[in-house]
Order: structure tokens, then C-alpha cells, then sequence
């Protein structure tokens, strides 16, 4: 669904107020307008200077938010090393293998090494497409660039994803149709493994 189908769709929302609605409306225009403003050739060239992170957390972090039911579906043993894990690894970022620009960063999560001494600029709230299923999060490296506020836009090296919730479907607005997360963007010393990585759309 392309933003004129997602306006449309929003004037067309029957539970929501009609202020509610129109703000949602002159968000989804202001998004319009930004993705408008930038070329393929602009994303890529920025691509080669902004690469993607994963907290330790997200990748040792269950999906079971109850620890009873971790527990019970992955064995206590296995439980107990995933704990250790998490405290061990939870708070440190981690370098990620690009990915294609409009590719989900969710179908190509490997990681290349650990990222230190970057930092950190600004968080701000994003917009990601939710047309696949409400429950799960495909946010794409074009879009963290796409929504990288112009004043820090050339100090950037790096950004991360973070969602208030480990459940997409908490990430979800129902008006807009699209999930909301905070990026982090960072400025620092990106490592020339990182830097030399090969960047494309599709």
C-alpha cells in the first residue's frame, strides 16, 4: 500500500476521531513528501556511510516475554544459558551485514562484529510499512535514512532500531496502519570491514 492508499484508507478509519484523523493524514503527506525527495542514487550513496546495528538483547533476548513459558519450551538447561547470555551480551551493539536498501533488515539479521566507541546523536520516532502482518517488524535500512533528520544527516554512521516492546503488535498503529519505533542514529568510527561492504536496492 503506497501513501496515497494509506491517506485514503485513514479518512476512511470509522473508529478513530476526525482530529485524530487528520493529523495522521498530514503525517502520512509529510512522509509522502520526504520519501519524494530522495533519488535511488542519493539512498545509495548514503547507505555507504550509514550501516545498520543490533543490540546484544535482540539477538539472545526469547521471543517469550513469560520466563515460566521460556522456560518450559526451551528446556531449563537451555533456559538458564540463554539468561546468561542476555546478561552477558544484552547492552552491546552489534555490527549487521547490509542488506538491500527496501529489503527488511529482519530477513538478513547476521552479524559481522561488535561495535564499540560510537555516539550517540538522537533518537527520534520513525514510520515503517506494516503491510506484511501487524505482528511482525520489517523496517528497512531506506527508511532509517529516509527519516535521519537533515541537521545530523552527514554526522551519521550508524543506526538501531528500537521498539518499546519485544511484541511488534505493541509497535502497531492502527490508524496509521504502520509500525512506530525509535532509531538511534550514531556518529563515530566505522571499521573498514564495515565500511567496504557492498550496498544495493533490491
Amino acid at each position: 500500500m503506497n501513501y496515497s492508499e494509506k491517506i485514503a484508507a485513514v479518512r476512511r478509519y470509522p473508529y478513530a476521531a476526525m482530529e485524530v484523523r487528520e493529523k495522521k493524514i498530514e503525517l502520512l503527506k509529510n512522509l509522502q513528501k520526504l520519501a519524494k525527495s530522495w533519488s535511488n542514487e542519493k539512498l545509495l550513496a548514503y547507505a555507504r556511510k550509514m550501516h545498520p546495528l543490533l543490540r546484544g538483547s535482540e539477538i539472545y533476548c526469547s521471543f517469550f516475554d513469560d520466563d515460566k513459558l521460556a522456560n518450559y519450551l526451551l528446556g531449563e538447561e537451555h533456559f538458564r544459558r540463554h539468561q546468561r547470555l542476555i546478561k552477558r551480551y544484552g547492552k552491546l551493539l552489534f555490527w549487521m551485514k547490509q542488506v538491500p536498501l527496501y529489503c527488511p533488515l529482519s530477513e538478513g539479521q547476521k552479524i559481522l562484529q561488535e561495535a564499540s566507541g560510537l555516539v550517540e546523536l538522537r533518537r527520534v520516532t520513525t514510520y515503517y510499512d506494516s503491510d506484511y502482518s501487524p505482528a511482525v517488524l520489517r523496517p528497512t535500512i531506506a527508511d532509517a535514512i529516509i527519516q535521519c533528520p537533515k541537521d545530523i544527516l552527514k554526522q551519521v554512521v550508524a543506526f538501531e532500531f528500537v521498539a518499546p516492546s519485544s511484541n511488534a503488535k505493541d509497535c502497531y498503529d492502527e490508524v496509521l496502519g504502520m509500525h512506530v519505533l525509535t532509531t538511534v542514529y550514531y556518529t563515530g568510527v566505522v571499521p573498514q570491514e564495515i565500511a567496504e561492504q557492498k550496498v544495493s536496492l533490491y
